[in-house]
């Protein structure tokens, strides 16, 4: 099935993951509504995993419907991969970003919903070649 037809669940009873091996996180504490967590057994600081998360909080706009900007709260992880070219070695972060946009009357319910089909777009084998392999059809 393409893209276009995907079909998946609007009301899932879990979404899981099993099997592999744990990768622990430690965090480095929030400023500025930001929050970073790197993993400390990678010694090579060139090559450490992280994961930062952001919150934007919606604020009064008068020029928007509904007064107010969205609420955004996002995650990045990042794996670096060091790369050789010529003599040099570069650093190229590779990484995964995810962000969930609301209006601020969105019920937990409506944001769990998004939540949910968000994380089908990296299982769903029909979504996540387009992530993977930038396959559009």
């Amino acid at each position: 099935m393409a893209f276009n037809n995907a079909s998946v669940v609007t009301t899932p009873t879990s979404i899981t993951v099993t099997g592999g091996t744990a990768l622990a996180f430690t965090g480095l504490g929030i400023q500025n509504n930001e929050v970073t967590a790197v993993v400390v057994t990678d010694t090579d600081l060139r090559t450490r995993r992280s994961i930062t998360g952001k919150v934007k909080n919606a604020r009064p706009n008068p020029n928007s419907i509904g007064g107010y900007t969205m609420q955004r709260n996002s995650e990045r992880i990042v794996i670096p991969k060091l790369k050789t070219v010529g003599a040099t070695q570069v650093v190229q972060n590779n990484y995964v970003y995810i962000e969930i946009g609301y209006d601020v009357e969105t019920t937990p319910t409506e944001k769990q919903l998004l939540m949910d089909l968000g994380a089908q777009a990296f299982i769903d084998a029909d979504w996540s070649a387009l992530l993977k392999d930038g396959n559009l059809s």
